[in-house]
């Protein structure tokens, strides 16, 4: 099996679940860093340990251009502006998806979505000359929630669904 391309996998937010947003759309590299907390020793033994005590993970946005036609532009531009701190107003849901290998040249694909609540820290607003930006922080919280997406590349529409539906 050949390894996958990038685009095999899809980072989206949300303020609410109903309209979704693809990230990256201004980027050419996009990691969702899972930050581990690890400890690594030895006992009094000479054996080796690893504590693995879970993630932290963080999504950074360095390059989020303000669109009003993007539907995480009006609720950030408001935040960074206000530089707000409740959290209600921080809140939001971010997925990913996987796709599978038929996804190559389609544009209409579909795969698996692991959906959960996060919270979306702007870091600026402004920018060079390439345009307005609004740069943010993304944190994930809790667990995620098993779901289906379908992706459509030419609009960058997404539709989240129950499993199988």
């Amino acid at each position: 099996m050949a390894k996958f391309e990038r685009n095999h996998f899809l980072f989206a937010a949300s303020w609410d679940g109903s309209e979704w947003d693809p990230l990256g759309v201004d980027n050419d590299d996009l990691s969702l860093e899972l930050n581990p907390d690890v400890e690594t020793g030895k006992n009094v033994l000479g054996e080796s340990f690893i504590t693995h005590s879970g993630y932290e993970p963080e999504l950074d946005m360095e390059t989020y251009y303000a669109d009003p036609d993007r539907s995480l532009y009006e609720k950030m531009l408001a935040n960074a502006i206000s530089r707000t701190t409740d959290e209600a107003s921080l809140k939001g849901k971010f997925g990913v998806a996987v796709f599978g290998e038929e996804t190559k040249d389609a544009d209409s694909v579909t795969g698996d979505f692991w959906e959960q609540d996060a919270m979306f820290i702007p870091q600026s607003i402004g920018g060079d000359t390439a345009g307005a930006a609004i740069p943010f922080n993304l944190y994930p919280l809790g667990i995620s929630e098993k779901k289906s997406i379908t992706y459509v590349r030419s609009t960058r529409k997404i539709t989240v669904s129950e499993p199988g539906g």
